[in-house]
């Protein structure tokens, strides 16, 4: 089984929450060797650490609050981070910064929560660590910045909007989730009015967004790589220790039940033609990413991945490219499995079904 980096920091993630590890001070994190590693600064900012011996570093940092809605403030908040002007840095040098240390990077907002990401050499970490705190804390939202991005966000939802298959998806997640859960809710209008603000308005509404959620005990930072935690204390008292402590409410996410009865949901799919079919099975299984079975069921979503190539592909023949996926969230943890084939008649699709369970 191979996992890439990406899929380390999702595992390690999904579990920090049920971790026994004990929080440690700056002042201790230099005098600790090996193993995963959680520190917690005055301002109430946690760094969580699993070092390794890959020669590689992947980072996520995640801010969650209440104040993080699908209202389009934090979705246009995303973008201007990763090319606006934050700290001390001009846009150009943001930008000259993300291209000189990150192999690859992105940001991402759902209900209560904006998320950056990076994969880097271990000697970037410094330049990272300065980036993350910048662009999390300190944005400026020139203008210029925010008038870009907005039509680049506004573009994004239009495609999103004017996707085929987007009624057939929605109807998937209220199904799965419930009807008036914050990750099933449609904001699609409310985001694209946002866009069509004037820039200068929408700047600073940006800026009392920023201030809002400029809340360090709201955070935290996800590393797994060739790191060494009293570094990464160091890194982090002197980047995110220089705002004072900031606490505030995150949204309440619902948890969802486990998935105890078969719904079928059929649509037409605009997008295949005959004999092409998309079949999707998905379930909750009642673990969140706080739960100590978190990072088990992440494991066994790549075993099951595996079963389900050498089951419906290599030995059948049924389907190209089938696949698994586990995605643990506050809410729960749900388990989809899907697969686009030629046909899916019933023989195959009960398969489908063991392959995906078992």
């Amino acid at each position: 089984m191979q996992i890439n980096r990406r899929d380390a920091v999702k595992a390690f993630l999904s579990g920090v929450a049920a971790s026994s590890l004990a929080p440690i001070g700056t002042a201790q994190a230099a005098a600790i060797l090996g193993g995963d590693r959680t520190i917690t600064l005055d301002n109430g900012f946690r760094a969580h650490c699993v070092p390794n011996t890959s020669g590689y570093v992947a980072a996520t940092l995640v801010l969650r609050s209440k104040e993080i809605s699908n209202n389009g403030l934090a979705h246009i908040c995303e973008h201007t981070s990763c090319s606006g002007a934050a700290g001390a840095m001009s846009a150009a040098e943001v930008a000259a910064l993300y291209k000189a240390c990150v192999q690859e990077g992105n940001a991402s907002t759902e209900a209560g929560a904006l998320q950056w990401h990076a994969s880097f050499l271990p000697q970037h970490l410094p330049n990272v660590m300065g980036l993350f705190a910048a662009i999390s804390l300190d944005q400026k939202f020139d203008l210029d910045t925010v008038k870009a991005q907005a039509r680049v966000v506004l573009e994004e939802l239009y495609l999103d909007k004017y996707t085929p298959d987007k009624i057939a998806q929605l109807k998937f997640d209220r199904a799965l989730l419930g009807e008036f859960h914050p990750y099933a809710k449609d904001t699609m209008e409310e985001e694209i009015a946002r866009c069509k603000v004037p820039p200068a308005e929408l700047a600073a509404q940006l800026r009392d967004f920023a201030a809002a959620v400029r809340l360090p005990a709201n955070m935290d930072l996800f590393l797994a790589g060739a790191i060494e935690p009293g570094a990464v204390a160091k890194l982090a008292q002197e980047h995110f220790g220089k705002c004072p402590f900031a606490e505030g409410p995150r949204l309440e996410i619902p948890q969802v039940a486990v998935t105890c009865a078969y719904k079928s949901l059929n649509e037409a799919s605009h997008e295949l033609e005959r004999p092409m079919t998309d079949l999707r099975i998905a379930w909750n299984t009642g673990v969140c990413v706080g739960s100590a079975e978190a990072r088990v069921l992440s494991a066994m979503s790549e075993y099951s991945s595996t079963a389900l190539f050498d089951d419906l592909r290599e030995k059948d023949g049924d389907t190209y490219h089938p696949r698994r996926a586990t995605s643990p969230t506050p809410a729960a943890a749900s388990s989809r499995s899907g697969s686009r084939a030629a046909r899916i008649p019933s023989g195959p699709r009960k398969r489908y079904s063991t392959s995906s369970t078992r």
